[in-house]
């Protein structure tokens, strides 16, 4: 399986790769590409889909109390903590796996829990649907998010 994150936070989108660590921990890794809002649905889509071909598994996972690889993220929202970022973004979580992608809304826990799953909000694609069919699912699910 493939995982990426797709976060909209005030008025950027941010899509975070994803890659499983040998700790079996899905983890931010490269790339990390921001958006404005207003971008058009196939850019969006663009950009996760090359999120996800660069999702992978078996990276170094990281030292307890390190934050580097949170670091593109963080640098690209201008902010230097997950607390302060996840207090105002809304997130939906997109994963690939036989031919099949999945973006599913994330409801919010707060700062300190993250976001988690909410698989009643669900859109499935076929990997050859086009990027702005992917793009336009995301932003539609992250519209829903309250």
């Amino acid at each position: 399986m493939k995982m990426t994150t797709v976060y909209l936070r005030k008025t950027q989108f941010f899509v975070q790769s994803l890659s499983l660590s040998t700790d079996e921990v899905w983890i931010f890794s490269d790339p990390c590409f921001a958006f404005p809002e207003t971008c058009d649905d196939a850019a969006l889509g663009s950009a996760i889909l090359a999120a996800l071909d660069a999702s992978r598994a078996g990276i170094p996972h990281p030292a307890r109390d390190s934050k580097a690889h949170m670091g593109p993220l963080f640098q690209l929202a201008g902010i230097t903590s997950w607390t302060t970022f996840a207090r105002s973004a809304k997130s939906v979580q997109v994963t690939e796996e036989g031919g099949k992608i999945a973006v599913m809304g994330n409801t919010s826990d707060g700062p300190a829990r993250g976001f988690d799953e909410d698989p009643t909000r669900q859109v499935i694609l076929d990997r050859n649907a086009p990027p702005s069919d992917l793009g336009l699912a995301a932003r539609r699910l992250l519209s829903a998010v309250h």
